[in-house]
């Protein structure tokens, strides 16, 4: 069967859940191409996959990494003409690629799936817009169950109430199918966090801080985390390897890096993990267990309502980018808060029942 993603490009969440998928459907036999826009192509194609680069359908951001909405708002007409494009495109990626099966990742692949009669599903985590008023709300509730209409499924990767990691992923449709959040690796695939910190040369308590996100948001979070550079050398008994996105000189127990091998290593390995709060991340984080300090993208809704969830529900830390001072004494607290622990422990128990390869089976039948 030939199986086409059609995923979201506005960050690298979407094409990196949807891989999860794709590796499953490789090893059951199945041809994958995927298409997407911006740096998710690259990531797709990093992986070994025809990826097709579609039209951007993107935000305008200011320099702090927060969405400018009234640029935004003008840059309407243009994202609708690429949305317009992107439906022409993928119908002709359908057709030449000779497409069984479409899984669209909060993108549009699934309506050019239904034109063209072939089986779809749409998949998300965001039912509704969390922290505004319900009548917004409600209105993005109905347009979400209006693009899910066009497909044969909707997918939601989240686990069910009450144990849903964004407040905003619970739905009312029908057709819905909840199949837990996807991840690519697990704890059982790597060794101890002993083994690997004797691995990587960390002796002690391990920081990790990964700086990321689109456009000008690394930048921004990494100009506020490098500015605490004195303060983490003053804490002797731990270590900190952060990845940042400009070539930085590392100093005493601080590493800086722009690439990590493997990522899932070094959540595995640390005590406690700085990061945004992105959906795909924090289920990174969630997985393997592990306390975390999550710092939300300015203004982008979905990282700061799951940021404020996760604190309410005991499962991390939340902290505004404006914040990014307390870190260093919020590392000493939440390494010895047991009760986040406790919550960080519950998650990965979740994670670990999950069986990919039945969820996809059943999903493509």
């Amino acid at each position: 069967m030939n199986v086409y993603f059609s995923c979201n490009g506005l960050g690298l969440g979407h094409v990196g859940r949807s891989l999860t998928i794709a590796e499953e459907l490789k090893k059951q036999g199945h041809c994958v191409v995927f298409g997407t826009w911006g740096p998710a192509v690259d990531y797709a194609r990093k992986e070994g996959y025809k990826c097709y680069s579609l039209n951007s359908i993107d935000w305008v951001d200011n320099s702090d990494g927060s969405i400018d909405f009234l640029r935004t708002f003008l840059n309407f007409p243009k994202m609708t003409y690429s949305l317009i494009k992107n439906y022409v495109l993928e119908k002709d990626i359908i057709k030449n690629e000779k497409i069984d099966f479409v899984f669209s990742d909060s993108a549009f692949g699934h309506i050019a799936a239904r034109i063209k009669g072939i089986t779809s599903v749409y998949i998300t985590h965001q039912i509704t817009l969390p922290r505004v008023n319900k009548y917004a709300s409600h209105f993005f509730e109905i347009v979400m169950y209006f693009l899910a209409s066009f497909a044969d499924k909707l997918v939601v990767c989240d686990f069910k109430k009450p144990n849903n990691l964004y407040p905003a992923s619970v739905s009312r449709y029908s057709k819905t199918r909840y199949i837990g959040p996807l991840v690519r690796k697990y704890p059982k695939d790597y060794n101890s966090k002993e083994e690997i910190k004797k691995k990587i040369g960390v002796n002690g308590k391990l920081c990790a801080i990964f700086i990321s996100g689109p456009k000008q948001s690394p930048y921004a979070l990494e100009k506020r985390i490098v500015a605490l550079e004195d303060e983490f050398l003053k804490m002797k008994k731990w270590n900190f390897i952060i990845r940042v996105k400009t070539k930085r000189k590392s100093r005493g127990n601080i590493k800086y890096t722009t690439w990590i091998d493997d990522p899932f290593e070094l959540i595995s390995a640390a005590d406690v993990i700085v990061s945004r709060a992105g959906f795909s991340t924090v289920c990174d984080i969630m997985c393997f267990g592990k306390k975390s300090i999550l710092i939300p993208q300015p203004k982008q809704m979905e990282q700061e309502a799951l940021g404020a969830y996760l604190e309410d529900t005991g499962g991390a830390y939340n902290l505004p980018q404006t914040g990014t001072k307390k870190i260093p004494k919020l590392i000493e607290k939440l390494d010895s808060d047991e009760s986040v622990e406790q919550k960080s422990l519950e998650y990965k128990k979740l994670f670990l029942k999950k069986d990919i390869a039945k969820t996809v089976r059943e999903l493509v039948c």
